[in-house]
Protein backbone atom coordinates (compact mmCIF):
# COMPACT_ATOMS: atom_id res chain seq x y z
CA UNK A 1 0.00 0.00 0.00
CA UNK A 2 3.25 2.21 0.69
CA UNK A 3 4.62 1.61 -2.61
CA UNK A 4 0.86 2.58 -3.97
CA UNK A 5 0.48 5.97 -2.33
CA UNK A 6 4.20 6.90 -3.09
CA UNK A 7 3.69 6.22 -6.98
CA UNK A 8 0.40 7.96 -6.85
CA UNK A 9 2.65 11.34 -4.82
CA UNK A 10 5.41 11.31 -7.54
CA UNK A 11 3.09 10.67 -10.35
CA UNK A 12 1.16 13.94 -9.22
CA UNK A 13 4.60 15.74 -8.77
CA UNK A 14 5.80 14.95 -12.05
CA UNK A 15 2.35 16.37 -13.78
CA UNK A 16 2.61 19.30 -11.43
CA UNK A 17 6.38 19.39 -12.90
CA UNK A 18 5.63 18.89 -16.29
CA UNK A 19 2.90 21.64 -16.53
CA UNK A 20 4.87 24.05 -14.53
CA UNK A 21 7.88 23.90 -17.07
CA UNK A 22 5.40 24.49 -20.09
CA UNK A 23 4.65 27.91 -19.72
CA UNK A 24 6.92 29.44 -16.60
CA UNK A 25 4.48 27.97 -14.07
CA UNK A 26 1.54 25.55 -13.52
CA UNK A 27 -1.71 27.95 -13.12
CA UNK A 28 -3.62 27.81 -9.55
CA UNK A 29 -6.36 25.83 -11.55
CA UNK A 30 -3.63 23.30 -13.03
CA UNK A 31 -2.80 23.01 -9.54
CA UNK A 32 -5.64 22.36 -7.93
CA UNK A 33 -6.50 20.26 -10.34
CA UNK A 34 -3.55 17.82 -9.81
CA UNK A 35 -3.79 18.08 -5.94
CA UNK A 36 -7.56 16.31 -6.52
CA UNK A 37 -6.59 14.15 -8.93
CA UNK A 38 -3.42 13.25 -6.31
CA UNK A 39 -5.80 13.19 -3.35
CA UNK A 40 -9.27 11.05 -4.83
CA UNK A 41 -6.23 8.56 -6.70
CA UNK A 42 -5.14 8.37 -2.87
CA UNK A 43 -8.21 7.20 -2.09
CA UNK A 44 -9.65 5.05 -4.24
CA UNK A 45 -6.70 3.22 -3.76
CA UNK A 46 -7.20 2.78 -0.40
CA UNK A 47 -10.63 1.87 -0.54
CA UNK A 48 -10.03 -0.90 -3.32
CA UNK A 49 -6.43 -1.66 -3.38
CA UNK A 50 -4.50 -3.48 -6.02
CA UNK A 51 -4.67 -7.12 -5.42
CA UNK A 52 -1.20 -7.47 -5.46
CA UNK A 53 -1.03 -10.84 -2.96
CA UNK A 54 -3.90 -12.48 -5.63
CA UNK A 55 -1.87 -11.76 -8.71
CA UNK A 56 0.19 -14.25 -9.43
CA UNK A 57 -0.32 -14.96 -12.76
CA UNK A 58 -2.41 -12.86 -16.01
CA UNK A 59 -3.55 -14.39 -18.73
CA UNK A 60 -3.89 -11.13 -20.68
CA UNK A 61 0.02 -11.06 -20.50
CA UNK A 62 0.23 -14.50 -21.62
CA UNK A 63 -2.61 -14.03 -24.42
CA UNK A 64 0.02 -11.03 -25.64
CA UNK A 65 2.82 -13.31 -25.30
CA UNK A 66 1.46 -16.14 -27.84
CA UNK A 67 0.16 -13.34 -30.64
CA UNK A 68 3.75 -12.00 -30.26
CA UNK A 69 5.40 -15.42 -30.72
CA UNK A 70 3.29 -16.66 -33.44
CA UNK A 71 3.67 -13.59 -35.52
CA UNK A 72 7.16 -13.01 -35.16
CA UNK A 73 7.09 -16.06 -37.50
CA UNK A 74 7.83 -14.42 -40.92
CA UNK A 75 6.48 -18.05 -42.59
CA UNK A 76 3.60 -17.87 -40.40
CA UNK A 77 0.83 -18.28 -42.53
CA UNK A 78 -2.72 -16.85 -42.41
CA UNK A 79 -5.89 -16.01 -43.92
CA UNK A 80 -7.26 -12.53 -44.57
CA UNK A 81 -10.43 -11.64 -45.15
CA UNK A 82 -11.40 -8.04 -46.48
CA UNK A 83 -15.08 -6.67 -45.59
CA UNK A 84 -16.84 -3.90 -46.40
CA UNK A 85 -18.37 -1.42 -43.48
CA UNK A 86 -21.66 -4.26 -43.60
CA UNK A 87 -20.05 -7.03 -43.25
CA UNK A 88 -19.70 -8.06 -46.56
CA UNK A 89 -16.67 -10.69 -48.22
CA UNK A 90 -15.11 -8.22 -50.76
CA UNK A 91 -11.87 -11.07 -51.12
CA UNK A 92 -10.15 -12.91 -49.02
CA UNK A 93 -5.97 -13.98 -48.97
CA UNK A 94 -3.89 -16.65 -47.86
CA UNK A 95 -0.60 -15.08 -46.26
CA UNK A 96 3.02 -15.03 -45.15
CA UNK A 97 3.89 -13.08 -41.88
CA UNK A 98 0.74 -10.98 -40.33
CA UNK A 99 -0.98 -7.78 -41.42
CA UNK A 100 1.05 -4.72 -40.38
CA UNK A 101 -0.30 -1.01 -40.02
CA UNK A 102 0.40 1.26 -43.20
CA UNK A 103 1.29 4.00 -40.55
CA UNK A 104 4.40 2.10 -38.89
CA UNK A 105 7.56 2.70 -39.10
CA UNK A 106 11.21 1.98 -38.58
CA UNK A 107 12.41 4.63 -37.40
CA UNK A 108 10.54 7.47 -34.29
CA UNK A 109 8.02 9.17 -35.46
CA UNK A 110 9.25 12.39 -33.12
CA UNK A 111 12.45 13.95 -32.08
CA UNK A 112 14.09 16.21 -29.86
CA UNK A 113 16.36 18.98 -31.53
CA UNK A 114 17.89 21.92 -30.06
CA UNK A 115 16.99 25.35 -31.07
CA UNK A 116 18.21 28.78 -30.27
CA UNK A 117 15.01 30.03 -28.20
CA UNK A 118 15.71 32.73 -26.01
CA UNK A 119 15.22 32.41 -22.51
CA UNK A 120 14.51 28.65 -22.74
CA UNK A 121 15.78 26.40 -20.21
CA UNK A 122 16.39 23.93 -21.95
CA UNK A 123 17.30 24.94 -25.79
CA UNK A 124 17.33 21.08 -26.69
CA UNK A 125 14.04 19.81 -25.33
CA UNK A 126 11.67 20.87 -28.43
CA UNK A 127 10.27 18.11 -29.74
CA UNK A 128 9.21 18.13 -33.74
CA UNK A 129 7.84 15.56 -36.64
CA UNK A 130 10.66 13.64 -37.51
CA UNK A 131 10.60 12.65 -41.26
CA UNK A 132 9.15 9.16 -42.49
CA UNK A 133 11.11 6.35 -43.45
CA UNK A 134 11.21 7.43 -47.14
CA UNK A 135 12.70 11.36 -45.87
CA UNK A 136 9.22 12.07 -46.56
CA UNK A 137 6.92 13.86 -44.15
CA UNK A 138 3.30 14.08 -43.06
CA UNK A 139 0.54 11.30 -42.51
CA UNK A 140 0.50 7.94 -43.36
CA UNK A 141 -2.82 6.68 -45.02
CA UNK A 142 -4.87 4.52 -42.95
CA UNK A 143 -4.62 0.88 -42.74
CA UNK A 144 -2.67 -2.12 -43.33
CA UNK A 145 -0.54 -3.98 -45.69
CA UNK A 146 0.05 -7.77 -46.15
CA UNK A 147 2.18 -10.01 -48.75
CA UNK A 148 0.17 -13.39 -50.27
CA UNK A 149 1.71 -16.48 -49.96
CA UNK A 150 2.80 -15.98 -53.70
CA UNK A 151 4.95 -12.88 -52.26
CA UNK A 152 2.12 -10.03 -53.70
CA UNK A 153 1.92 -7.02 -51.58
CA UNK A 154 -1.79 -5.86 -50.76
CA UNK A 155 -3.02 -2.59 -49.28
CA UNK A 156 -6.50 -2.42 -47.57
CA UNK A 157 -8.32 0.55 -45.63
CA UNK A 158 -11.35 -1.26 -44.13
CA UNK A 159 -12.34 -3.96 -41.73
CA UNK A 160 -10.62 -6.51 -42.17
CA UNK A 161 -10.92 -10.37 -40.61
CA UNK A 162 -7.54 -12.25 -39.61
CA UNK A 163 -7.66 -15.83 -38.59
CA UNK A 164 -4.36 -18.60 -39.02
CA UNK A 165 -6.65 -21.02 -39.34
CA UNK A 166 -9.15 -21.33 -42.70
CA UNK A 167 -12.63 -20.03 -41.77
CA UNK A 168 -15.69 -21.28 -43.08
CA UNK A 169 -17.40 -18.10 -44.44
CA UNK A 170 -21.24 -17.35 -46.49
CA UNK A 171 -21.35 -14.81 -48.65
CA UNK A 172 -23.01 -11.74 -48.47
CA UNK A 173 -23.02 -10.39 -44.57
CA UNK A 174 -20.53 -12.17 -42.48
CA UNK A 175 -22.06 -15.65 -41.10
CA UNK A 176 -18.72 -17.55 -39.75
CA UNK A 177 -19.00 -21.03 -39.00
CA UNK A 178 -16.22 -22.26 -36.68
CA UNK A 179 -15.16 -25.91 -36.64
CA UNK A 180 -13.54 -26.74 -33.63
CA UNK A 181 -12.52 -30.32 -34.06
CA UNK A 182 -10.80 -29.28 -37.26
CA UNK A 183 -9.46 -25.73 -35.86
CA UNK A 184 -5.51 -25.69 -35.45
CA UNK A 185 -3.12 -22.96 -36.39
CA UNK A 186 -0.95 -23.87 -39.21
CA UNK A 187 1.86 -23.19 -41.26
CA UNK A 188 0.58 -25.40 -44.08
CA UNK A 189 -1.42 -23.90 -46.17
CA UNK A 190 -4.79 -25.34 -46.54
CA UNK A 191 -7.41 -24.19 -48.82
CA UNK A 192 -9.66 -21.52 -48.19
CA UNK A 193 -13.67 -22.07 -48.51
CA UNK A 194 -15.18 -20.64 -51.36
CA UNK A 195 -17.57 -18.01 -50.62
CA UNK A 196 -19.91 -18.90 -53.73
CA UNK A 197 -22.93 -20.78 -53.74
Amino acid sequence: MKYVLLIIAVLALGIMACESQGKGKASKAQTEGARVVAAYQSRLTSAVPYPLAEMRDSTERRNIRERLLRFNDPSKLGYVYLLTDFGEIVSYFTVQGKPSSISSQLTPSQQAVCQDVPKREDPCGVVVESPMDDGTWGPSEAGIFFFTTEGVLLEWNGPYLYSDFPLDIDPGTLKIRYDAENAQPSNEAAPVPSTEK
